[in-house]
């Protein structure tokens, strides 16, 4: 709960004091997480950086509360910080495919393995596409998928992404790397 408090004094930093007000009232409420990217927007249109500012906080609230077990409130959160980054980046940019397989893991932590691997695929073939080769992200797309498939009892589809994801982890911190 204190951390959560901490995240929403920085969102109202970022979104300016108009909405510092409209997001203590939802912090108040029971569903302040539910709540939380409504009142978001309350301080009307952003520029572009705190725009970006706004959906980067709202994903990191959204992996917090996942972490908390408040999977469908993270759940919410998550998909308010992919639409807001879907509005202000290109197809691709590594920020909404971040976004994307962090709402992707919210829904395996949930079960939902169908949906998991579909946006964790798309998620994939976009790293592929956009030639994040030793990109961290690829990284996790490729051990994140890999465990929706262990869980969906297909180790041996899983197994190459996990030797995959572990070559590029290698190769960006070293054989040396504990």
């Amino acid at each position: 709960e204190a951390v959560e408090g901490l995240l929403i004094r920085a969102l109202a930093v970022f979104n300016g004091s108009a909405s510092a007000h409209a997001m203590q009232q939802a912090a108040a409420s029971a569903s302040a997480s539910a709540e939380l990217p409504s009142a978001l927007t309350a301080g009307g249109k952003a520029a572009r950086t705190r725009g970006m500012r706004v959906a980067i906080a709202t994903q990191q609230l959204g992996q917090l509360t996942l972490s908390l077990g408040r999977l469908v409130d993270g759940e919410k959160q998550l998909l308010s910080a992919l639409a807001m980054l879907n509005e202000q980046c290109e197809e691709g940019h590594v920020r909404v495919l971040s976004a994307a397989n962090a709402l992707a893991v919210a829904f395996h932590r949930q079960g939902r393995y169908d949906e998991a691997h579909d946006i964790l695929t798309r998620g994939l073939g976009a790293c592929e596409a956009q030639r994040l080769g030793t990109h961290p992200l690829l990284a996790a797309t490729l051990a994140n998928l890999a465990a929706v498939l262990m869980d969906r009892g297909q180790a041996a589809e899983a197994e190459p992404l996990l030797r995959r994801a572990a070559n590029v982890v290698t190769e960006v911190l070293g054989d040396n790397h504990p």
